[in-house]
């Protein structure tokens, strides 16, 4: 696999990978109690800080929309609006881009932001040799200029519906080049917070940005922290340690924070479907009768309900219902053992078939992959399941080497569906029906691309390319004493200006 294509992550994370801090009360020399100062809490710390050479989605969880910023941002809806850039012009034949820059901003050095800083970042994306791990959303991208200090003027190769959409991703965060050295462990942007410090292992700091161009946040810091047991998060939070849980790694747990009223628990969406991914160089796994009946062998519903206390929605592709070209194909392929068993003996493997299962360590994985290997195994699928260390070795040796038959992970990229008009991305899977439907609603009008990934979609659940098992929900527990909290997980940052505590 090139090197570009195996760091095409669709932004693979665990559980609790979207946010994550947790803050004793003497931590910073304030408390949860103190209304300036925001704890959050959550269960995965990232390696580094660097979001332009790994896809490791705990990095934009807590950088993006806080102390990195794009261009252009999403709202809870999905939809576009102004960001960096005030206002934006699109030629007839959406092939030019004109983005028209916001006056007075600075970086959290001290650096004006100006259209130098728009130009080196996206060269940065696109240059030979980048290690970008989402390079390929500015595959349209032809040339970038500055016509002056506030114009950037970007030119695509074709026209492309997903290219301003991604804009507001990792793949548009807009750097300083004087601080591009310090990226791993001192970020800098031009956001409401700056980067304070990381104590590895424990947490990571950020401090209000007081020369901050829009509305000033009400914390002079917030504070993020780890725990690798979900027991001992939720404990923080019932001890008062915290003022959110900002993604609940285990829904068993919410019960007792329903009760009373010392918390609020809410409900909102995310893009993160939960995929048991099949690698298709695989002889066995090339087969569609053999995807189908691992499919099919497996009843989601029970799944869910087992795993994940209900929580969650059926999917049957790679789209949650957010999208605009959502279907629900949930019923695509049913629960149903004995179809399971006559595929499987139709493939060649009526007297069994043997699959290397490996999975990251994290509890919704390895709990969903234990039901997953049970329901296998009464078809004749024998799936050894092991687990890997997440995010380096499973990233290394599974997603990177490919060293694995079958593999369970939670994918959180918006619109990640274009992942399957890869052939090079560690599923290897091949369909040109697909790459042509995903192109054509790419460059199409509006309509088209509804249509195009419609198609996609349908096709994929009928290939059973992979088995979506379901698509995770944002559950956040907070103090009644905050209010503001982003239900829902659109590009891929926890963004904390909109949170308010009294």
């Amino acid at each position: 696999m090139k090197r570009s294509a195996r760091l095409r992550l669709a932004a693979l994370t665990a559980v609790g990978g979207c946010l994550l801090t947790a803050c004793s009360p003497a931590a910073d020399g304030t408390g949860p109690e103190d209304p300036g100062t925001l704890v959050l809490g959550g269960v995965t710390e990232p390696q580094t800080l660097d979001l332009t050479v790994t896809p490791n989605a705990s990095i934009p969880s807590i950088l993006l929309g806080n102390v990195y910023e794009t261009l252009v941002e999403r709202d809870q809806n999905g939809a576009v609006r102004p960001g960096l850039a005030s206002s934006w012009d699109v030629e007839r034949d959406r092939r030019r881009y004109v983005f028209h820059l916001r006056q007075g901003v600075k970086f959290g050095n001290g650096e004006p932001f100006t259209a130098r800083d728009v130009v080196y970042s996206f060269r940065r994306v696109t240059a030979a040799g980048s290690r970008h791990p989402f390079r390929q959303q500015f595959a349209a991208v032809s040339g970038v200029e500055a016509r002056d200090d506030r114009t950037v003027e970007v030119n695509l190769k074709r026209p492309s519906n997903l290219w301003l959409l991604n804009l507001a991703g990792p793949v548009g965060v807009i750097l300083n080049e004087k601080a591009v050295g310090s990226l791993a462990d001192r970020p800098v942007g031009t956001g409401p917070f700056r980067f304070d410090r990381w104590d590895r292992g424990n947490r990571i700091v950020l401090a209000r940005n007081d020369a901050y161009w829009g509305p000033k946040t009400q914390f002079r810091s917030a504070s993020f922290r780890f725990f690798n047991d979900p027991n001992a998060l939720s404990n923080a939070m019932l001890a008062g340690e915290l003022d959110i849980i900002s993604s609940v790694p285990a829904p068993q747990s919410l019960p007792q924070f329903r009760s009373g009223n010392a918390f609020r628990v809410t409900t909102g969406h995310t893009n993160g479907e939960v995929v048991l991914g099949f690698n298709e160089s695989h002889p066995a796994l090339r087969d569609r009768r053999v995807r189908q009946a691992i499919t099919q062998a497996i009843d989601r519903a029970a799944l869910l309900k087992t795993v994940w206390a209900g929580y969650g929605t059926l999917i049957g592709s790679m789209v949650p219902p957010t999208d605009p070209w959502y279907e629900d194909l949930s019923k695509r392929l049913p629960y149903d053992p004995a179809a399971a068993k006559r595929l499987l003996q139709s493939a060649g493997h009526g007297d069994g078939l043997r699959l290397r299962f490996r999975v990251p360590t994290r509890p919704y994985a390895t709990q969903a992959a234990q039901f997953v290997a049970d329901q296998l195994g009464r078809v004749g699928v024998q799936a050894s399941m092991e687990q890997v260390e997440f995010p380096g070795r499973w990233l290394d040796e599974v997603f990177t080497k490919g060293e694995y038959d079958m593999t369970l992970i939670l994918h959180s990229e918006p619109m990640d569906i274009v992942q399957y008009g890869d052939p090079s991305y560690y599923w290897h899977y091949d369909n040109a029906q697909v790459r042509r439907a995903l192109a054509d609603a790419d460059a199409g009008t509006p309509q088209e691309q509804v249509a195009g990934m419609r198609e996609a979609a349908r096709t994929i659940a009928d290939d059973a390319a992979s088995c979506w098992l379901w698509l995770m929900p944002n559950l956040q527990v907070t103090t009644k004493s905050v209010t503001g909290v982003p239900l829902n997980v659109v590009s891929g940052g926890y963004e904390l200006g909109s949170i308010r505590k009294s």
